[in-house]
């Protein structure tokens, strides 16, 4: 039998590089670089076998209706994740921990009723949060701890009454906050919305829906 000379394991070692990608990709996902698109596919569930070097995933457009635990796991290169026009009703405790260098996070127009302590647990590099469009009634006051880069909270056209004046606390980099369309009760413990309308960080659409008013 001829021993392989160095030529040949050479020709083995691309051949493999080459195959890996078409290997890796989700089944029923387009993978380009390092970006995974799984959108408008009828999905019932997150893929299993997304790649570990995985820059953006797109899943937008589904039918995903849970997001488990597992279902990021060890994505530690992440950078973007759209969920955004989904049935997403539940994200259970530390779906996205590691995918610590997250920075944009799409979950709007889904059905989540509330996001709870630990929910972005952390995502220290989160820059931006898009929940608008959901079923939204109340939101963790320690919500966004980890996340002391957030630039931009977007949660218009939810069911929110009240928002606790601490959710924001540890995030001295924000320069956006969207309300528009939510039920607010503006009492004594909402007039710090008030005051980030002043230093124009709350989109103008907000008003107080008992008692009516704009900020």
């Amino acid at each position: 039998m001829r021993r392989r000379g160095a030529a040949d394991w050479l020709a083995l070692g691309l051949a493999l590089v080459l195959a890996a990608p078409a290997l890796a990709c989700p089944k029923d996902c387009q993978c380009t670089s390092s970006i995974v698109d799984c959108s408008h596919r009828g999905l019932t569930r997150v893929p299993f076998n997304i790649p570990r070097n995985t820059h953006k995933v797109e899943l937008q457009d589904n039918n995903l209706t849970v997001i488990r635990q597992a279902d990021f796991r060890d994505l530690r290169q992440l950078r973007a994740l759209n969920l955004a026009h989904n049935d997403i009703h539940l994200i259970e405790d530390s779906s996205f921990a590691d995918a610590t260098r997250l920075e944009k996070l799409d979950l709007s127009h889904n059905l989540i009723r509330s996001i709870p302590s630990g929910t972005f647990a952390k995502l220290a590099k989160l820059q931006e949060i898009n929940l608008e469009n959901n079923q939204l009634r109340c939101i963790s006051a320690d919500a966004t701890d980890s996340s002391n880069q957030l630039e931009i909270l977007r949660l218009g056209g939810n069911r929110l009454q009240h928002l606790s004046a601490q959710l924001l606390r540890h995030s001295p980099r924000l320069r956006a906050l969207t309300l528009e369309g939510n039920p607010l009760v503006c009492d004594c413990h909402l007039t710090w919305l008030a005051r980030l309308a002043r230093g124009g960080l709350l989109d103008p659409g907000a008003v107080c829906h008992a008692p009516y008013r704009e900020f």
